[in-house]
């Protein structure tokens, strides 16, 4: 890659890079510290669907706190066995 990392050079030829990448063969960072199944995956699956993608910036800013929130509480809990009010009430 051209430039020092942080660059103008480098970030373009970065981001060309990245787009010669079909989405579906991009590698999904962090998919090796996410087990599947916990409320970590959950959230990413949910940033990743079209309710997600067709909200307002603003809304996504506001939720993701909050989502995030969460996931830093529970990433690891198993998303299946969590009650389906504290999703309802995170949501």
């Amino acid at each position: 890659m051209p430039g020092l990392p942080g660059s103008e050079e480098f970030m373009t030829a970065y981001q060309m890079a990245l787009a010669a990448i079909p989405d579906q063969e991009r590698p999904e960072i962090g998919a090796s510290r996410t087990e599947p199944g916990t409320v970590s995956a959950l959230v990413i699956s949910y940033y990743r669907c079209a309710e997600w993608t067709n909200l307002a910036d603003e809304t996504r800013k506001a939720r993701r706190r909050i989502i995030e929130k969460l996931r830093a509480r529970q990433q690891q809990a198993r998303a299946a066995t969590e009650p389906r009010t504290h999703c309802e009430n995170a949501r």
